[in-house]
């Protein structure tokens, strides 16, 4: 699960005019405009999967080898939150993945 980070963002439908040699942040959609955004975190001390869905406030964290082996929920407005909590639960750092920031 080491090797396992991921992220996919999908900005739903939502048109945007991109000018020639201008900086233009992307604009993304919201949940009801089909848009989400999820990243897949793992941890370099132990063999967990976790995924953050950023427009639902949560996420979601297993630990196969852990005494909690069950999927557990965790609700954050912020991924470095979601990551803080799921320290204080299973005692690991949940630090390797790709980041999104808004």
């Amino acid at each position: 699960m080491k090797y396992a980070q991921n992220a996919r963002v999908y900005g739903g439908n939502r048109p945007q005019s991109v000018p020639s040699g201008h900086w233009t942040p992307a604009q993304f959609g919201t949940a009801a405009e089909g848009a989400y955004e999820v990243s897949m975190f793992g941890s370099a001390d132990a063999p967990i999967l976790a995924l953050y869905f950023t427009l639902g406030g949560f996420g979601a964290l297993v630990a196969p080898l852990h005494a909690e082996s069950r999927l557990i929920t965790i609700r954050s407005s912020t991924q470095e939150e979601f990551r803080r909590r799921a320290q204080v639960i299973f005692g690991v750092q949940v630090d390797l993945g790709i980041t999104y920031s808004s």
